[in-house]
């Protein structure tokens, strides 16, 4: 048993007034000898046991009386298994709040997170006033509204109220561990966690590992989840959104593969999704006829840009209960140009001897009369050429059979691709395989991989080998696991050098080398690595003819087409980040004394958040952090309507899989935390005091101490009539 009010407790000492007043009021008899009275000493004696016996009782009574009120005051409640004790403003506790996206949950009327703000207003609601409570928001990171417990209920009550759901994961393992570290670092002697969440399975990784976190970090913490709402399983969802054709143009159909995947138990018929641009109107629209429980289905859908620039192309499905990831927006550069330099390492007294001949063609596979209005515009350059050319100005560059480089121009090839430069590189009999391993590789890790030895003969073609055909990994040649595409594998190569994929990057400029094409002994034949915000491509055989019949292939011109988009498609990844990843930009020059601001696709001007421009190298940059939610962004500099820059974020597909806790895992939660489903109305708040503090019996207390009220009364009343 405790006491919520111990201080009332002092209230009992008042008992002894009806005691003090009984001994103060007691008849002081001054013994009068009289001879007449011995006759009546006997009856006088006997009247005289009869009053003090009911003074006795009246005085038991009201004693009792007063005893039951100052009980009752003092909130006596009863826990299981608990003893005696009192329970004072000495505690402490943190909230935990789920503000991932599957909080969106909807039933028409408030989402799961509203219902979740509501619930942590009743927790409120059920601590004493003055005791210290900290507010945390939890995704995939913890967001501490208030950073240390504050006895302002005020101060929590309105940051619950303004607190905005996210489009994040939760992970609610790393929470719990960094709630647990806070609360064991305070000095109060009740700590309690109050956890408020919809109980989506993927938050909790594995609830067995939860419950060994909270019995090594929380000994002395109670622990208290409360499950919000009543989630629904049902889900469809926008699960990936990526361009199918290999560039994007202007005013040429770009093909947008969406992907939809239905987490639900419940067959799905006639669903219907669209694409539009920058937030417009419907540019094409599909129906999907059925999606089995569980499965993936893949539309592509067709939109035409008549502008160069950023771009937003946002798929969308059909809403249902879950509305955050009904949609998804991916940034797209779309150019009206794409300048490429092709560096002949041996041209040839021929043109078609050319170490580029195949590859100027494959890039503008159209007549001489159409060359000028294709998109694609290639320029021819000698290694000699080099040192007098502006690589900023190209998107791509394709070295061919180039012996070696400059120091100088080996160094701004460093530059420019990690200032988002695309760089492919053939190799051939004249290539220097020492300068591109100790300059290119050792020196700057600009390559993906070392030239090793070259095996074949091209003297002995029955010897050659072919590309691997089939499982594609790599999304520049996954078009070919359709059969109707045709097949790498036909063509012959009879020479090349074997590739080592580099060790990784200290300086951290370099990402992963990654095998985009093996050959069919399972050699790598194409191998590529982002540097910096630039990328490199890797072959293992030469551009012409020389080693391999790969050039003169129907299949060669896509290959180099998808190649070029993987390369200038690098922009397009900055362009597009996990919601809650901090964006960042270069901006031009002139741009650095104004001011910036950023607003979600379909918002006005006003409603922009600022973002500051800062310098960075030298260079200004825009930085922008509040990229919690899902969907298309736009930055506008100074006062201009029209967007400088769009940029996009998508939430994690596994998000959207709604699947909530098994039983199994919430009777394991229960084996360390008390358990509750969220009610509405008062019911919650009631049940978490019941929880916190037991079962209050003051009432009965109350009741009873009237009964004894009423009994004094009567009593007193009867007795003190003249007898």
């Amino acid at each position: 048993m405790t006491f919520l009010a111990p201080l009332l407790l002092l209230g009992t000492l008042a008992i002894a007034s009806p005691i003090i007043i009984h001994l103060l009021a007691r008849r002081q008899v001054k013994r009068v000898p009289w001879a007449a009275m011995r006759f009546l000493q006997k009856a006088v004696e006997r009247h005289q046991r009869r009053m003090n016996l009911e003074e006795i009782i009246l005085m038991c009574l009201r004693c009792t009386l007063l005893l039951l009120l100052a009980i009752a005051l003092a909130r006596p409640a009863l826990r299981k298994g608990s003893s005696i004790g009192f329970r004072g403003r000495d505690e402490v506790a943190i909230i935990l709040m789920d503000a991932s996206l599957s909080m969106a949950q909807t039933d028409g009327v408030t989402s799961l997170f509203e219902q979740a703000q509501q619930a942590a207003e009743y927790i409120l609601d059920a601590f004493p006033i003055g005791a210290p409570v900290a507010v945390w928001l939890v995704t995939d990171s913890v967001n501490r509204l208030t950073p240390e417990p504050t006895k302002d209920t005020a101060l929590n009550r309105k940051l619950i109220r303004d607190s905005l759901r996210t489009d994040r994961s939760a992970d609610w393992p790393s929470a719990l561990r960094t709630a647990l570290e806070k609360l064991s670092s305070q000095s109060a002697s009740v700590k309690q966690l109050f956890i408020v969440t919809d109980g989506q399975a993927h938050g909790w990784k594995v609830p067995a590992e939860a419950v060994s976190l909270i019995k090594e970090n929380g000994k002395g913490v109670l622990v208290n989840i409360v499950f919000a709402g009543d989630p629904d399983p049902r889900n469809i969802t926008v699960t990936d959104v990526r361009l199918a054709t290999a560039l994007s143009v202007v005013n040429e159909p770009l093909q947008l593969e969406a992907e939809l995947t239905n987490f639900g138990p419940d067959e799905v018929l006639k669903a219907s999704i669209t694409v539009s641009i920058d937030n417009g109107s419907a540019a094409d629209e599909k129906v999907i006829d059925f999606i089995k429980p569980g499965g993936v289905t893949r539309v592509t859908l067709q939109a035409s840009v008549p502008e160069p620039g950023i771009h937003t192309f946002t798929i969308r499905y059909t809403g249902d209960h879950c509305p955050a990831d009904d949609s998804r927006t991916i940034a797209l550069r779309v150019l009206d140009e794409i300048n490429v330099l092709l560096v002949d390492g041996e041209p040839g007294a021929e043109p078609r001897d050319s170490e580029v001949f195949y590859l100027r063609h494959a890039l503008a596979p159209v007549s001489a009369e159409m060359r000028e209005r294709y998109s694609i515009k290639p320029r021819v350059v000698t290694e000699a050429d080099l040192s007098s050319i502006s690589f900023a100005t190209f998107d791509a560059i394709i070295l061919a059979n180039v012996v070696d480089l400059s120091v100088p121009t080996a160094d701004a090839l460093v530059s420019y691709v990690n200032r988002g430069g695309g760089l492919m590189i053939f190799p051939g009999s004249r290539t220097n395989a020492i300068f591109y391993n100790e300059k290119l590789l050792r020196d700057s890790s600009l390559l993906p991989a070392a030239f090793g030895e070259i095996r074949g003969s091209a003297n002995e073609p029955k010897r050659a080998t072919s590309l691997q055909a089939r499982d594609y990994a790599h999304p520049m040649v996954s078009l070919w696991n359709d059969p109707a595409a045709g097949s790498l594998a036909t063509a012959q190569f009879f020479r090349a050098f074997k590739l080592a994929p580099g060790p990784p990057d200290s300086k951290r400029q370099a990402g992963p080398s990654v095998v985009v094409l093996h050959y069919e002994d399972g050699e790598p034949a194409v191998v590529e690595q982002t540097f910096g915000a630039g990328r490199v491509l890797q072959f293992s055989s030469t551009a012409d003819s020389a080693w391999n019949d790969f050039c003169v292939r129907p299949l060669f011109v896509p290959l180099i087409h998808r190649a070029l988009g993987a390369l200038i498609g690098r922009h397009n990844e900055r362009l597009n980040l996990a919601a809650g990843q901090i964006f960042t930009h270069e901006i031009p020059i002139e741009f650095a004394e104004k001011s910036a601001r950023v607003t979600r696709s379909g918002e006005s001007l006003d409603q922009g958040v600022p973002a500051p421009i800062h310098l960075r190298d030298g260079t200004p940059a825009l930085s922008f952090t509040q990229t919690e939610r899902s969907g298309g962004y736009e930055i506008h500099i100074g006062d201009d309507a029209t967007p400088a820059l769009r940029f996009a974020t998508q939430s994690e597909p596994i998000e959207s899989k709604l699947d909530p806790l098994t039983s199994a895992d919430v009777k394991t939660l229960q084996s360390v935390a008390q358990v509750t489903h969220s009610t509405t109305g008062s019911g919650l708040r009631d049940t978490l005091l019941e929880q916190r503090n037991g079962a209050e019996f003051w009432l009965p207390l109350a009741w009873l101490a009237l009964g004894v009220a009423l009994t004094e009364m009567v009593l007193g009343n009867l007795w003190s009539r003249p007898k």
